[in-house]
């Protein structure tokens, strides 16, 4: 637009009624204002299609859907249609789109700032569009935005500190989605946030999604998705600071396929708001000749690993051997010295007698005893979960003590992990991670084990690679 034909908007109100005040933003061809409209006595926003040299159809075809879809919506978090104008001022010709106004900043400009999110925060948010995405799939035909991205998302201040009012903006690449078709063929919306199917002029209800998982993942890491790392089509991104099963849910929006992905805004809402809806069970039976004893009831899942203690049976009978010698060490070393001889008298021949028989019973004695002593000093692990609690139980021959690991709420995933020749099981909670199995299992066994787990308490499981 040139500077005579942008002075002349600011002339005199268009059609009699609306005085702009200033500029909103402008791309190739359109421009955006901030107007007041005389007769309503509020402020409105104009965007107007220059009918110029960068004019094309396609562009005008855009425009004017965007209009029809505006006025047939009517949601709070969408800006409302107000009037549909043609302009034909005397160095300016197009049309112009009058709708309501939201004094409110984009989430892309909050994060110019330097506004961080929270998680719970980018939940909430992530609530608040998905609401409105149903809303626009469940028209008929389906509404698709196309073009979700930090800029066409707008977040209202508040006083009080708490999250404010979303409302999602720019109609303009909105297409409705034929039934009979199910996809669409034209190529619009913004490099990073669109879905791979998108390149190639087809979208879906699932396109919207994708595009949102993108958003949501630009506010928590507060990097552009050109800027995250991407091995194919899939996009990696950091999240130590994240609960494993929000992370989870960003990634299945996210899928490159669109068959991957929620199969509707309502499903990726429902899961959102309860994550173990979604979680898909994988069993796995338990390896033949494993030892670990697992029962479970639907209140209290008990896993019983076999016994470690201080000594093993190669032990004891070492033990044995050396008390069989020792006696026999003695009972020669009494008939060979003869001060010892006339000291025991007559006792010495009856021990002489029956020493072989003492040697026997000796023996017998150490061992009953060396094995009394394994079973009180070897203990049976268990990991014990009910609908409250984790706890580790340890059982002796004579003494049990618990340890209690954190309410059962708290887990988060269940983790394989492998060590130097074994695997051990790691159950992650919110603030702490707890090990079971450490040395005792192999890899079949720690994947048969996690799983039971994983499907028992509802969490995520995940094998870590070396």
């Amino acid at each position: 637009m040139t500077t005579s034909a942008f002075s002349e908007l600011f002339q005199s109100p268009l059609a009699g009624r609306y005085a702009i005040e200033r500029s909103l933003g402008k791309q190739v061809g359109r421009q955006t204002f901030l107007a007041y409209d005389l007769q309503s006595q509020v402020q409105v926003v104009i965007k107007l299609l220059l009918l110029g040299k960068d004019f094309q159809w396609q562009d005008l075809k855009l425009f004017e859907r965007e209009a029809k879809t505006l006025q047939s919506l009517h949601h709070p978090a969408i800006p409302r249609y107000l009037d549909y104008l043609d302009i034909n001022l005397p160095r300016c010709k197009g049309v112009a789109l009058v709708q309501s106004y939201i004094d409110a900043q984009s989430l892309e400009a909050h994060l110019r700032a330097g506004r961080t999110f929270s998680q719970a925060e980018v939940q909430n948010l992530a609530k608040a569009l998905l609401e409105i995405l149903i809303y626009l799939h469940q028209q008929s035909p389906p509404v698709i935005h196309r073009d979700i991205k930090p800029s066409n998302i707008l977040l209202t201040d508040t006083s009080d500190g708490s999250m404010g009012q979303i409302y999602l903006v720019d109609f303009g690449s909105v297409q409705h989605l034929a039934a009979k078709q199910g996809t669409t063929i034209t190529v619009v919306g913004t490099y990073g946030y669109m879905p791979p199917e998108q390149f190639g002029g087809h979208t879906t209800p699932a396109s919207d999604l994708y595009s949102l998982g993108v958003t949501l993942i630009y506010l928590i890491t507060g990097q552009h998705p050109t800027e995250l790392e991407q091995q194919g089509f899939r996009l990696h991104f950091q999240h130590s600071s994240l609960a494993p099963i929000f992370v989870d849910w960003l990634k299945w929006l996210i899928e490159p396929s669109p068959d991957e992905r929620p199969a509707s805004a309502k499903e990726a809402l429902q899961v959102l708001e309860n994550p173990r809806s979604r979680r898909k069970r994988v069993t796995i039976q338990q390896p033949k000749h494993s030892k670990i004893v697992l029962n479970k009831t639907p209140e209290c899942l008990d896993v019983r690993l076999p016994q470690k203690g201080m000594f093993r049976w190669p032990i004891v009978v070492l033990l044995g051997v050396v008390s069989f010698i020792g006696t026999r060490w003695i009972h020669t070393t009494i008939r060979s010295t003869p001060a010892l001889a006339d000291y025991a008298g007559k006792g010495l021949y009856l021990y002489t007698k029956i020493g072989s028989i003492t040697t026997l019973v000796v023996v017998l004695i150490t061992l009953l005893l060396v094995a009394l002593l394994y079973k009180c000093l070897s203990s049976r692990v268990h990991l014990r979960i009910n609908r409250k609690q984790v706890s580790l139980v340890r059982k002796s021959f004579i003494f049990e003590w618990q340890e209690s690991w954190g309410a059962t709420q708290s887990v988060e995933q269940i983790l394989i992990c492998p060590l130097l020749r074994t695997y051990e099981v790691v159950i992650q909670a919110e603030s702490r991670e707890y090990t079971f199995g450490k040395g005792l299992l192999t890899r079949a066994e720690a994947r048969w084990l996690a799983h039971e787990l994983s499907n028992w308490l509802d969490v995520p499981c995940e094998e870590w690679k070396n």
